[in-house]
């Protein structure tokens, strides 16, 4: 068993560092979708949902300057998915931007 604690300690200390970044990444699209639906609905003026935007601009670069590298492998194999999720995201973000403008032609 103690030639595999080294392994197991960092395995249990990525898992913990994982999750969090995981966690604060849910937190921060939680705030993000707020802020977009406040700007859908005109609740939000032009300066200060930039200032918003900027903020979350800066945690994203934040977060990827800080947080742990996912593992090569992982990355590869869940790439494909996750840019599919991405794209999917951005055409529901066009699609609901186009439906509250909609009323407005």
């Amino acid at each position: 068993m103690a030639p595999a604690s080294p392994i197991l300690t960092w395995a249990a200390r990525e898992y913990y560092r994982q999750n969090d970044t995981a966690d604060s990444l849910e937190e921060h699209l939680r705030a993000a979708k707020a802020l977009w639906a406040r700007a859908l609905a005109g609740e939000c003026d032009a300066d200060h949902c930039l200032a918003q935007s900027r903020e979350f601009q800066n945690a994203i670069y934040y977060r990827r300057a800080s947080s742990p590298l996912i593992v090569p492998l992982l990355y590869r194999f869940k790439r494909l998915q996750l840019e599919d999720d991405m794209n999917e995201a951005a055409a529901n973000f066009l699609a609901d931007y186009q439906n509250a403008n909609a009323g407005t032609e």
